[in-house]
């Protein structure tokens, strides 16, 4: 409930007001609410982790380091169901993380993304999304592993 209230606030009001403090505290308590979600809020807490980090544009650059250690860490993770989040939690954040300069920072995730595209699981769908994301984000010259290798294998 929580995490769907601050993602309408931010939604409909934006992010200026926020000052550093709080947007230290947002950060903080999203990233600790994304990694101990239940499945039953997986779409609420991915809402509102994309809308907070939109909202923020610039001002997230500093925590980007942090988001994509956790989107890593739950990249590796044995359920399909958390590794999907983590995918789609990718596509949701990539233009942010192009509007910072931080797109190297996707780089070591998106490894583990074409490392699960063998994978049958429903995590297959949001694996090509969040690749698609990046694509979309990158330079293609500029991705790890380079792009012929999501086509040609």
């Amino acid at each position: 409930m929580v995490m769907e209230t601050i993602e309408k606030v931010v939604t409909n009001l934006g992010a200026s007001d926020i000052d550093a403090r709080l947007e230290e505290l947002l950060i903080d308590g999203i990233l600790y609410a994304f990694q101990e979600q239940t499945s039953d809020d997986a779409n609420v807490m991915l809402n509102g982790f994309g809308a907070v980090v939109n909202s923020l544009g610039q001002r997230v650059k500093p925590y980007l380091p942090q988001i994509c250690g956790t989107i890593k860490w739950r990249l590796n993770n044995k359920s399909a169901k958390v590794r999907q989040q983590a995918a789609d939690l990718i596509s949701r954040i990539a233009v942010v993380m192009k509007q910072c300069g931080e797109e190297q920072l996707i780089g070591p995730p998106c490894v583990v993304l074409y490392e699960y595209l063998g994978d049958n699981t429903r995590g297959f769908g949001f694996n090509i999304g969040a690749l698609k994301s990046y694509c979309e984000c990158l330079l293609l010259t500029k991705m790890t592993p380079p792009i012929k290798i999501y086509f040609l294998g």
